[in-house]
């Protein structure tokens, strides 16, 4: 399914996000806010076979080969044109994942049902351990990124109440165990889709709309008493850029992005708070587009996903960060538009 809808209501719990952080946190060049170490996950097993790729199609979950071929369906929630995953994020060792589910139907009105599953990763044992409460006439109940912790799942949620001609916004960070029980929730110092959380449930990293010119920020929740700081922060170098991701052993940042016809990756090291920037395809043409990317587990491989928003299949390019050599195929179609990787 085309994001388009959910990039609109992100925009407006972005800017309601960030207005509600701003005063919060310290900026990123005053030393006393970079805190040097992260506490890592040091369960992660390291993928250094053929790097397991997992495409998002719409309410489909296919496993498919780095060349593009052998594509399997292995979990199909579609029910109707309403169905669609709007997240996905795989655990630490590759033998589960976790997903944001959303369904629909129309009777008088249409009524969404959207919740957080966890399956197996070859899509058996499929359970859903959170439902958004029901909407009602004057509020909004919506559930954006989810990320498969160490010990906890997390997911962000949102709660929008309409009170004459004023529309509020309360986004929470909440965590539960991986059967649901457990539910915590907590301040959402960043985006509600654009938005990558540590293992550890420690760091955020989230595209930012500060005043004017968008921007990657990096927050340590802990900072400034719990209130969260800036560790750190650069300027996007335009509006095609991916989400920012996490290593599987939070190790590192990442995001994606395209200028002068390359595809480019920036890399995040959280130890040292510096970044570097790799090209991993060049002859790049499109101007616009939808960008994702994910990287495996052993921080070097991943794959990087772009929709033309055209009637043609989009593309994905997998990726070798130490050799900069990228190989890419076709989807099967123009609605895939988030491929996984461990």
């Amino acid at each position: 399914m085309k994001k388009s809808v959910l990039l609109i209501v992100s925009l407006a719990i972005l800017f309601s996000s960030v207005a509600s952080c701003k005063k919060k946190i310290t900026t990123p060049d005053q030393p006393t806010a970079l805190n040097p170490v992260t506490s890592g996950n040091p369960n992660v097993v390291v993928n250094t076979g053929n790097l397991r790729l997992f495409v998002i199609d719409t309410a489909k979950v296919n496993t498919i080969m780095p060349n593009g071929s052998s594509e399997t369906t292995i979990l199909n929630r579609m029910v109707n044109t309403s169905s669609y995953i709007s997240s996905f994020s795989i655990n630490n060792d590759n033998s589960k994942f976790a997903y944001v589910d959303n369904q629909g139907a129309f009777t008088t009105i249409f009524t969404p049902v959207n919740t957080v599953r966890v399956s197996n990763s070859n899509g058996t044992a499929d359970v859903a351990i959170y439902t958004a409460p029901a909407n009602t006439n004057s509020v909004t109940n919506q559930i954006g990124f989810v990320k498969f912790g160490a010990s906890k799942i997390y997911f962000a949620t949102a709660v929008q109440t309409l009170q004459g001609a004023f529309l509020s916004t309360i986004a929470k960070l909440s965590s539960c165990n991986f059967d649901g029980t457990g539910l915590v929730a907590e301040n959402l110092q960043g985006d509600l889709y654009n938005t990558d959380v540590t293992t550890d449930g420690r760091y955020l990293a989230s595209n930012t709309a500060l005043p004017y010119t968008p921007a990657i920020q990096i927050i340590d929740r802990t900072g400034d008493g719990g209130a969260g700081s800036v560790i750190f922060q650069e300027n996007l170098p335009n509006g095609n850029t991916s989400k920012p991701v996490f290593a599987y052993d939070n190790t590192f940042a990442y995001f994606a992005f395209a200028e002068t016809q390359s595809i480019k990756i920036r890399i995040i090291n959280m130890t040292t708070k510096t970044a570097e920037t790799k090209i991993i395809a060049t002859g790049f043409t499109p101007t616009s587009f939808y960008i994702s990317l994910s990287v495996g587990s052993d921080k070097n491989r991943g794959v990087v996903t772009v929709d033309p928003f055209s009637s043609a299949p989009t593309k994905s390019y997998v990726f070798d960060l130490t050799s900069g050599v990228s190989t890419n195929f076709n989807n099967n179609d123009n609605t895939v538009q988030v491929v996984k990787a461990f």
